[in-house]
């Protein structure tokens, strides 16, 4: 897969930036021989500006695409694996050049039946300041004595670090059951984890944590329709958690008794509710 980043422009044949070491060759330890694809881009772009990478190899099905932008500290962060693990790299968004790359992360074990389930990272902004958070689900503690306990990891790093090897500033483990299908979002000020199958439960699935990334502490929501008691004697069935924010959690139900809550012909009602101990 390869990440193509337009300023204004469309694209080179140059990665990171086209900066170039003593001996000519490019800086950009995952520069690769061949050319990128071209892309097609309107006339009024300038095809002579901006730049590309090579993300590695990302299965066709995979559930996470690893990069994302981020806007506060004007990069773009992507993951890269390495012998050891994968490591995260934020580059700047106008040259491409690394801004600092993380140690390897060695993430949870995946079962087998998890070979779509590649690492992702998405961005949070907290309480004023930004963090990438890289995610990956599998099993942690597994041995020949354990079973391992599954789980979905978060390793959280400060948007504006510098160097290499940054470590992160914390990693939180949080327990799941069996193999979820993982949804990791970050839209209201809080990352998200939903757990459950999507295609039986829609786009938000039916159980979810929000993480605080500045104290490690989670809040699971098992029962999303538990919170909305404010429904009265309405049919609040099929509640979901669609985010999560400092507040409380914005929760959502798809039942025609709600509808007249929304706007035009459609069925979602979203009601945010107080912050408190969830079930």
């Amino acid at each position: 897969m390869a990440l193509t980043v337009v300023s204004l422009a469309g694209c080179s044949g140059q990665a990171d930036g086209g900066h170039k070491g003593s001996n000519g060759n490019p800086l950009n330890p995952f520069h690769q021989a061949k050319p990128l694809a071209k892309l097609s881009v309107p006339a009024a772009y300038d095809a002579g500006e901006g730049w590309d990478t090579a993300l590695g190899s990302v299965p066709k099905q995979a559930a996470n695409v690893p990069v994302v932008a981020v806007p506060g500290a004007g990069g773009v962060a992507s993951i890269q694996g390495a012998a050891n693990g994968y490591t995260t790299i934020v580059r700047a968004a106008d040259t491409g050049r690394i801004k600092w790359s993380s140690a390897p992360w060695e993430i949870p074990t995946p079962s087998d039946s998890e070979s779509s389930q590649t690492p992702g990272v998405t961005v949070v902004d907290q309480e004023g300041r930004e963090y990438v958070v890289t995610y990956a689900q599998g099993v942690r503690r597994k041995d020949a004595l354990h079973d391992g306990t599954a789980v979905v990891s978060l390793a959280v790093y400060a948007a504006d670090g510098q160097g290499t090897s940054v470590k992160p500033l914390r990693q939180i483990d949080l327990p799941i059951e069996g193999e979820l299908a993982v949804r990791v979002s970050a839209y209201g000020g809080r990352v998200l984890v939903g757990l459950g199958n999507m295609v039986d439960s829609g786009m938000y699935p039916a159980r979810a944590y929000a993480v605080n990334v500045v104290t490690g502490q989670s809040t699971a929501y098992n029962h999303p329709d538990d919170l909305l008691s404010q429904c009265g004697q309405a049919d609040c069935a099929g509640g979901r958690v669609i985010t999560a924010t400092p507040e409380g959690p914005l929760v959502g139900v798809t039942t025609e008794a709600l509808a007249w809550w929304a706007t035009g012909s459609a069925t979602l009602c979203a009601r945010a509710v107080p912050s408190g101990p969830a079930s």
